[in-house]
Formats: C-alpha cells, sequence, structure tokens
C-alpha cells in the first residue's frame, strides 16, 4: 500500500509538472483553429458580397437592353410611318433611360455622341427600385447603353454596361467590352434589334 502511494505521489507530480506545458500548447491550438476559422468566415462574406453586386448588376444590364427594346417597339408603334430605328440614329450611340420624363417633350431614350460619365448614375427610390431619376438615395450602380446602329440591313446592336466602380473601365467610355469583367466591377449584355414586322 506505501509502495502505491509513493508511485502516485511521483505520477501526480510529473502530471503538475507537464499540465503547463499542455495548456499553453492546448491555448495555442484553439487560437490557431479560430484564427482559421475567422479568414474563412470573412474571405466567404467578402465573396458573397462580390457575387451580389454582380448579380444585381447583370439583371440592371438586362433590364437596359430590354428598356431599348421597348423604346424600339414604342417609337414603332407611335410614328408615322412607323420608323423602329429613329431613337437609334447612327450618330447617337451612348444611351441613357429616362424612366419618367421630367419636363413635357423630354427624351425618354437619350443618346449622345460622346461618352458622359454624369448620366449614368443609377439611384434606388423608396419602394428599393433602381432608377436613373435623381433621388436622395445615390445607388453604386451606373448603366451605359451603347446603340450601334447599322443601315442595310437596318439593325441595332444593343449594349447595356453595369459598373460598381467610381469610374467605368477605359474600353467602356468607347462602347468597348474588353475590359468590362467582373473582376473590374463591370458587367454587360447584348441583343440585336432588328424590324420584327
Amino acid at each position: 500500500m506505501l509502495f502505491q502511494k509513493i508511485v502516485q505521489d511521483k505520477i501526480l507530480k510529473k502530471q503538475k509538472g507537464a499540465l503547463l506545458i499542455e495548456v499553453v500548447l492546448s491555448i495555442f491550438v484553439i487560437t490557431t483553429g479560430l484564427l482559421a476559422v475567422m479568414q474563412l468566415i470573412t474571405n466567404s462574406l467578402n465573396d458573397s458580397f462580390r457575387n451580389r453586386d454582380i448579380i444585381l448588376a447583370t439583371g440592371l444590364a438586362q433590364e437596359g437592353v430590354e428598356l431599348a427594346r421597348n423604346t424600339r417597339d414604342n417609337t414603332w408603334l407611335n410614328t408615322t410611318p412607323p420608323n423602329p430605328f429613329l431613337e437609334f440614329s447612327s450618330a447617337n450611340k451612348f444611351c441613357v433611360v429616362k424612366y419618367r420624363v421630367l419636363v413635357l417633350g423630354e427624351d425618354v431614350f437619350p443618346c449622345y455622341s460622346f461618352f458622359v460619365i454624369t448620366n449614368h448614375k443609377l439611384y434606388v427610390d423608396n419602394r428599393g427600385f433602381y432608377s436613373p431619376a435623381v433621388s436622395v438615395n445615390v445607388s453604386k450602380f451606373s448603366r451605359l447603353i451603347y446603340v450601334e446602329y447599322q443601315a442595310s440591313p437596318e439593325q441595332a446592336i444593343v449594349t447595356s454596361f453595369v459598373w460598381w466602380s467610381a469610374n467605368p473601365p477605359t474600353s467602356v467610355t468607347t462602347g468597348g467590352k474588353t475590359d468590362c469583367t467582373p473582376a473590374n466591377k463591370c458587367v454587360f449584355a447584348d441583343i440585336i434589334l432588328t424590324k420584327w414586322k
């Protein structure tokens, strides 16, 4: 019995010394694991925010080509003789869409022969909808609709660019697509509008 007590005392003394090393080592392992998890969460959140922006911008770019199609159809129906490409003359390439006509006679699809950055900012209204109509809530998205009109066969190639950085990628200012990539915070959608009647 006495021998067992002596052995147990020696084992306990050795365990007390090893316990401090074990505690330091376990704190190091737990801290390393927590830092790795925090880094993983941060990267995941950043990816989620980037994907959200790409999805929103893609929808706004698609909306841009649909608004151009709508402009073609409305012009076709409201001109005599019908002229679907009245808004898409060869001199006007850089366009925006105005949802609301604020001044009587104001063009709802104004186009310019050169790039003007101030006309492309999108706003968010009180209901959360994106709009080029000026409001208090400025969004981070801007949209440019580039129209390339061809007389023969009569058609318009429409590209809708959306970017969410301070300035658009360089090629966008000339209607090009080379550097309009999600990595550059830019997306685009294309459509070819023809005479369908």
